[in-house]
């Protein structure tokens, strides 16, 4: 008998309820906008290789900034009973939907690798010394490294494909804007990696938020991102 697994509910970009307040979510782009501020200021868009102790530091550091962002986020979307399991929309409960998932993450990986080489060679691949001091270095490193995509893959789905491309969305009424929107706010925030590197990565934000508007989830968002981060990170030369 053939059967078809069904989606889960709408929660990514579709519904109309707001998971929070007009202000919470003003309060969550200006800590965005220090945050991308003091990057700039610390790093401005060139920086030497940093000391193997600064990079142990950075990474619990960046860790530790991202999770804060996800309880901000929390404490906002919880006033509204709006629960974390809702945002994410997935049924950890569903084995078969985890394999489906995960294919889609493993294609969309694909999808999101050939649109980012795209984009490097229309644009030029920029000036990226910064983000090439940040990588690891010794097995330490990169043991916290792949800890440090994971946090970015989680916890940065949850607050822009989630949050606010969810918030965009119910505010406007129009899908495409709030994918729209918050890519530019995504790109915008990877300010320190300088001006062709904002725009890609805006690029693959509006990806990442049409893969979780079209599979009204940000599991396989989450997947490829912890992925791309470690194969961009790490792995590839």
């Amino acid at each position: 008998m053939n059967a078809t697994i069904p989606l889960p509910p709408d929660t990514c970009a579709t519904n109309r309820r707001p998971v929070a307040s007009p202000w919470h979510t003003v309060g969550l782009l200006l800590i965005l906008a220090l945050i991308t501020y003091g990057g700039v200021r610390t790093h401005g868009t060139t920086t030497k290789a940093a000391p193997e102790a600064n990079l142990v530091h950075l990474y619990l550091t960046v860790m530790a900034a991202e999770w804060a962002l996800v309880f901000y986020v929390w404490r906002g979307i919880r006033r509204r009973a709006v629960t974390l399991r809702e945002l994410i929309g997935w049924n950890v409960g569903n084995l078969n939907a985890f394999w489906r998932i995960l294919a889609t993450a493993v294609v969309f990986w694909f999808v999101w690798e050939g649109s980012a080489r795209a984009m490097h060679l229309l644009l030029g691949s920029g000036n990226t010394a910064n983000v090439t001091a940040m990588l690891p270095r010794n097995s330490l490193q990169i043991v916290l490294w792949c800890i440090v995509s994971g946090t970015a893959g989680f916890c940065e789905e949850v607050l822009y494909r989630g949050y606010l491309q969810r918030q965009f969305a119910a505010w406007s009424g129009s899908p495409p804007a709030a994918i729209a929107t918050q890519a530019v706010i995504f790109g915008a925030s990877h300010g320190y990696q300088g001006t062709k590197q904002m725009v890609i990565i805006s690029v693959l934000g509006a990806l990442y938020g049409i893969l979780a508007h079209w599979r009204r989830t940000l599991v396989p968002g989450m997947m490829a991102h912890t992925w791309s981060d470690i194969y961009g990170g790490w792995l590839h030369p």
